[in-house]
């Protein structure tokens, strides 16, 4: 929630200079483009409404941000008696989003008997209780994840972790499970980048792609942030917080009803295993080729820096947008890792991305470090 001020909407009570050049009619036109909500209370007594229905709007999911603007007028008046304040508990945010049971079970079925499916996880990371769901899931079919890094979502050293193989992982897909993907367009296909090229993708074309997610709620027409309108044939619009605990107790039921599949994921798993030893080699040895490189490398740098923080307690709240970090550290839990920013490569968002979570760590004695890529530290 933002609180901001403008100067008297009553011109005849506007003072010299200041007031005439500070007032806007009206500031939310400014913001309403990137904002959920605003509002403008035009009394003292319309303020605690107006800031207990922006609270509410701002929590419920998909979260977003709230404007709420004062005249100077209203911010200076003054109170003449208490104001009358409701019982709060009573403007809680609505309960998130639940999938559709019947897509739920579609899903769990298609999922239990897939061949190779694959699971990308973008921002489920968010709601750190969605986590042990998720490894829940993945172990369930013993497939392979590729965090796509927009929050922490799965652990580097986790043996289902294909991040570094994203290519590869989805080259045999059969079933892609999509969690929290904004732009699932943009994550899997390759864009062409003159007309009249074709389109090619890292999805096979036969493959069944499921994605759980509230991103159509929150997509909005001002900014085209977003790639191509992807392929789904189970799309569930709901809270990957909600849904993943569901999901996997509807996989545990399919599995224990067909004991024949557990064969296949175990199989299954073991591959996932070597694919990753692979990727994570590869990798190794490219970090190791670049190490002496001048300018230095992004691998020299993350390597450099998780010598001297590997047993500390620290938290990266921005990586610049480079996978350096995963292939150099173990990130584990979600207060080690931020994110990348979001949409858009994250442009301005790194430096006071990194303030707002220096300050929300404040006294955790984490120690916080944040990586501003080429031209993001100019954009503010």
């Amino acid at each position: 929630i933002v609180l901001g001020g403008t100067g008297p909407m009553d011109a005849s009570l506007r003072r010299p200079f200041i007031d005439w050049v500070h007032t806007a009619l009206v500031q939310g036109n400014q913001v309403r483009d990137y904002t959920k909500w605003d509002d403008q209370p035009a009394s003292v007594a319309a303020i605690p409404e107006s800031m207990l229905r922006g609270y509410r709007i701002a929590m419920t999911e998909p979260q977003g941000p709230v404007y709420l603007c004062f005249d100077v007028e209203v911010q200076e008046e003054q109170v003449a008696k208490p104001l009358l304040l409701p019982d709060i508990g009573r403007y809680a945010p609505p309960a998130a989003p639940a999938a559709n049971r019947e897509a739920l079970q579609q899903a769990a079925s298609v999922l239990a008997r897939a061949a190779w499916p694959v699971i990308l996880a973008d921002t489920v990371g968010r709601n750190p209780e969605a986590l042990p769901a998720l490894r829940e899931v993945a172990e369930l079919l013993g497939a392979g994840v590729v965090d796509r890094g927009g929050r922490f979502n799965f652990p580097t050293n986790h043996p289902l972790d294909l991040s570094l193989a994203l290519e590869d992982a989805l080259q045999d897909a059969d079933v892609i499970l999509a969690l929290d993907v904004y732009d699932l367009g943009g994550t899997t296909p390759s864009i062409p980048h003159s007309r009249g090229e074709e389109r090619k993708t890292a999805v096979p074309e036969a493959a069944t792609v499921i994605h759980i997610t509230l991103a159509d709620m929150f997509q909005q027409s001002w900014a085209a942030d977003y790639q191509i309108l992807p392929e789904v044939d189970i799309p569930i619009a709901a809270d990957t917080a909600e849904a993943l605990p569901a999901l996997a107790a509807l996989l545990r039921a399919e599995i224990e009803g067909e004991p024949g599949l557990k064969a296949g994921i175990a199989r299954r798993a073991e591959r996932v295993g070597e694919m990753r030893r692979r990727a994570n080699e590869q990798a190794k040895a490219q970090n190791q080729a670049a190490w002496n490189l001048r300018p230095i490398s992004h691998a020299r740098l993350y390597g450099e820096l998780w010598q001297r923080i590997k047993d500390l307690p620290w938290s990266l709240l921005n990586s610049g947008g480079r996978l350096s970090a995963r292939t150099e550290w173990e990130i584990t839990e979600p207060e080690q890792f931020l994110g990348n920013g979001g949409r858009g490569g994250g442009l301005g968002f790194a430096l006071p991305g990194s303030i707002g979570a220096a300050l929300a760590h404040k006294g955790s004695g984490r120690l916080c470090m944040s990586i501003i890529g080429d031209g993001d530290f100019l954009m503010n």
